[in-house]
């Protein structure tokens, strides 16, 4: 791979160009990969969400404009479901999972690390342990932003100019990057290619795949913990 590869997997002598084979969009079933951190979104019942295990969980604390300023915990992503009880600004969470629920934002079903209480808050409201501050905010420079997918390692970036898609992937603990051109994009997921290597995202996960003659091998699968598309 390219020096400045952001993923352990710099250890592979595995590089070639992209050839036929290696176009297509997605793995096809038959084909036995190892799933590494990617639990199956499961429906949420009474909605039309669907919510993603943490796998591992994560930390996280309550967050509001005021001091001590009470927050619901719901039975359900939406600002119209029954609480299930209260946190406080301040309150130490368990981050259990993850959905996009009402309005398009992101929800986590939290346990209340002092209480017990479980339920789901709105993203805005959580200050997770990310490393938040190592994420630039001009990583597309003066291309458009399409897209954006952070995940418990990498900052993922989907930019737009004259030449078209390139993806900008970061490693938010050494801030290594890797960049690419040769991006598509297949039924909603972005597929970067670097050689022998594919990266795939999506609403739900990052997937990192090598491909030999067709047949692909996962190397790493990070659930999607904040996303924002332009469109």
């Amino acid at each position: 791979m390219r020096t400045g590869a952001w993923l352990l997997v710099l250890v592979l002598a595995a590089v070639g160009c992209r050839s036929a084979t290696d176009e297509v969009a997605t793995p096809e079933p038959t084909v036995a990969v190892q799933v590494t951190n990617t639990p199956a979104p499961i429906p949420i019942e009474g909605t039309p969400y669907q919510a993603t295990p943490l796998d591992p969980t994560r930390a996280g604390v309550l967050i509001a404009d005021t001091d001590n300023a009470a927050i619901n915990l719901r039975s359900q992503p939406t600002t119209q479901s029954a609480p299930t009880g209260t946190g406080t600004a301040g309150d130490q969470l368990e981050l259990l999972q993850l959905a996009e629920g009402e309005g398009g934002y992101s929800w986590y079903l939290v346990k209340s690390i002092d209480s017990g209480a479980e339920g789901w808050v709105r993203g805005d409201f959580i200050e997770t342990d990310s490393n938040v501050a190592a994420i630039p905010a001009n990583a597309c420079g003066d291309d458009s932003q399409r897209a954006f997918f952070e995940t418990e390692s990498f900052a993922n970036y989907i930019c737009e100019g004259s030449t078209g898609l390139r993806y900008v992937g970061i490693n938010k603990t050494n801030q290594k990057s890797f960049v690419t051109e040769e991006v598509e994009v297949s039924q909603g997921t972005y597929i970067a290619f670097d050689g022998s290597i594919q990266y795939h995202l999506n609403d739900a996960t990052l997937a990192v795949y090598r491909v030999n003659q067709g047949e692909y091998t996962q190397l790493l699968g990070e659930s999607i913990l904040h996303r924002q598309r332009s469109y």
